[in-house]
């Protein structure tokens, strides 16, 4: 259905004086239909004016040089171009020479309007061109974040498998740790070990004697004498740890990364690393804990040191009274029993670079490494 714009009553088509009248009888369809008609035919002349140029180039040269064999080669006459006065003849070169002097420029003129035109119509494909790499490169990245998400989160996914089939195991294992005491060769084992461990090496009776120095002897009995039994659950704990501290710690690293760049990497990944040597800090028992502190101290736990200060797994571990002086806990820095908001960069870097040997990079003392 036609929707006709309002108007005076239509006139016949004999009665139209002028241009006006003529959109009287034009529907909004009609006058839509003749600008798309002219818009078309804009672009087809601005798409094809270069050939139609040429084309008329070729058509006024080949005019001119038919008329000239014409005339000169059959002597024939053009009929509506007669020479009428042949004294004139000499005087042509010089008529030539002022209609090419007139013509020249107009020409040259036209051939510099072309150019004009052409170097638009190339900068506006340049700007288009631009303008799609742009658009294709930022969408380009935007696929880049999504796949580096997605993988992030395969990452994590099957990392939290794996991790939490390790703390099954890991349970099973201290269930299974067990020590003979000398004197009566009685077998001790699951939880009473570890509170058998823990009451027989660090004592509540020092009878006067320095702590540090009495865990010292200790350490060293309990080494020679009753690691044996508990071993299997020290070095599962030992697997568990390094396996948290792989997590995001090589990715986007190259095998031949500086030890620099791993630390800085391990620095950053320490808050998602946290998180998970809290949840297994959580499934220890207090007595857990003592032995911990007690094995790390041995030759044969040093290895296992470094993780348990790195992560804090001796937050919260009760010692008993006369172990709870300062001068015990200096046997393990300070983030062995700190917060995560009590860790600052500095500590972080200090411990890390250990791990590598080499001396760490002066940090903020005041920042906050992570939130535990």
């Amino acid at each position: 259905m036609r929707i006709r714009i309002p108007m005076a009553p239509a006139k016949k088509r004999d009665e139209f004086e002028n241009l006006e009248d003529l959109w009287g009888v034009l529907s909004r369809e009609d006058l839509d239909s003749m600008k798309s008609k002219a818009v078309g035919a804009w672009y087809w002349l601005k798409s094809k004016y270069v050939y139609l140029l040429a084309a008329g180039a070729i058509f006024v040269i080949a005019f001119i040089v038919g008329a000239a064999l014409y005339h000169f080669q059959f002597g024939a006459d053009i009929p509506w171009f007669k020479i009428r006065n042949y004294e004139s003849a000499a005087y042509w070169g010089q008529i030539g020479d002022f209609v090419g002097g007139i013509l020249n420029p107009l020409l040259s003129f036209v051939a510099f309007l072309a150019v004009l035109i052409n170097l638009v119509l190339q900068r506006q494909d340049l700007a288009l061109a631009r303008e799609e790499a742009r658009e294709a490169n930022k969408n380009q990245r935007l696929q880049s974040r999504i796949f580096e998400k997605q993988n992030s989160a395969v990452e994590r996914q099957n990392f939290e498998s794996t991790f939490f089939r390790l703390l099954d195991t890991h349970r099973q294992q201290a269930l299974l740790v067990r020590v003979q005491v000398r004197n009566t060769n009685e077998v001790i084992t699951g939880e009473k070990c570890f509170a058998w461990v823990k009451n027989s090496f660090l004592p509540r009776a020092t009878h006067g004697k320095n702590e540090v120095d009495l865990i010292k002897v200790n350490v060293e009995t309990y080494s020679e004498n009753y690691s044996i039994g508990m071993s299997s659950y020290f070095r599962n704990l030992h697997q568990l740890l390094k396996f948290i501290e792989s997590y995001g710690a090589t990715s986007g690293l190259r095998e031949s990364a500086l030890p620099g760049m791993r630390i800085r990497k391990s620095v950053r990944n320490y808050s998602d690393q946290r998180v998970y040597a809290s949840i297994l800090r959580a499934q220890l028992s207090n007595d857990e804990m003592c032995c911990i502190f007690i094995n790390c101290l041995s030759e044969k736990g040093s290895g296992l040191k470094y993780f348990v200060e790195k992560y804090s797994m001796l937050k919260g571990a009760q010692l008993p009274d006369p172990y709870r002086d300062d001068k015990v806990k200096a046997l393990y820095q300070d983030i062995a029993y700190a917060d995560g908001e009590e860790i600052t960069r500095e500590q972080l870097f200090d411990i890390v670079a250990q791990k590598y040997g080499i001396q760490s990079p002066d940090r903020d003392q005041n920042s906050s490494a992570t939130d535990d």
